[in-house]
């Protein structure tokens, strides 16, 4: 949010005002948030119903903001819908499309799989690890899998089934998924995009795993073990977007 605020084509003055906005906001969430889950440590499961409730109000209040500011200061919504040749139905059409969307995958990880959309965590977790294990091994590295921690003689690096990026991975999924576009271009288009925000995490726990062991098992990266694999898949994510738009939007389905 922070960033389209940044490159949005607005008065100084208002981008200050509404970055703090926007941080009080999320502020005021976390907090109820983290209070939450203290009260009820069982809420901190990924498999908790009310955890999932929990993440629904982010996504929202990202999509609503984001809705607002575009139309207080259309320059960058007028140059997408310049782009893909849309009117301005669409665009209000496709946010509500997205919260609806993101209200139905938490619902249904709640009410039908209790795990992951269509997709069982544990599965995805065991095949990051094993391809990191073997990558590892390539380089020269010891390494074995104990369930879904991978060790080594001073390393030992846990992957619980948040860490797999399913959330970013549907949202991209989704967003292609609504824009116009060929349908066959589609189907290829957006598992291309998913293996490589897997092929991301894989390189994440590699190169943890071989920081780590190099460092007898202290973590001394600059970065939190998180944002290694968040931050590049977010840019990653925004120009997969823009080559969706520059190349395949204007296609007729």
């Amino acid at each position: 949010m922070f960033v389209i605020i940044l490159i949005t084509k607005s008065p100084y003055k208002n981008k200050i005002i509404f970055f703090l906005f926007g941080f009080l906001i999320f502020s005021s969430y976390n907090i109820l948030r983290v209070s939450i889950h203290v009260y009820y440590p069982d809420t901190i499961n990924t498999k908790n119903w009310l955890f999932n409730i929990l993440l629904i109000p982010r996504w929202i209040i990202l999509a609503v903001l984001i809705f607002y500011y575009w139309n207080k200061y259309p320059t960058i919504k007028d140059y997408l819908l310049g782009i893909i040749e849309l009117d301005e139905s669409f665009y209000k059409k496709f946010f509500i499309k997205l919260i609806a969307i993101i209200i139905f995958y938490h619902l249904t990880i709640i009410f039908l799989f209790n795990n992951y959309f269509f997709i069982n965590g544990e599965h995805l977790v065991n095949a990051i690890l094993s391809t990191s294990n073997y990558f590892i091994n390539q380089f020269g590295y010891e390494s074995w899998l104990t369930g879904k921690t991978l060790r080594g003689h001073n390393t030992a690096l846990y992957m619980d089934d948040a860490c797999i990026g399913i959330n970013l991975m549907f949202l991209f999924a989704a967003f292609i998924a609504m824009l116009p576009g060929s349908f066959w271009h589609k189907l290829w288009f957006i598992p291309v995009g998913l293996s490589i925000i897997v092929l991301f995490n894989i390189t994440r726990i590699v190169f943890i795993f071989i920081s780590l062991t190099n460092n007898n098992g202290e973590y001394k990266l600059p970065l939190e073990i998180h944002d290694i694999f968040t931050y590049p898949v977010l840019i990653f994510t925004f120009f997969i977007w823009m080559l969706w738009i520059n190349k395949f939007v204007s296609e007729k389905s």
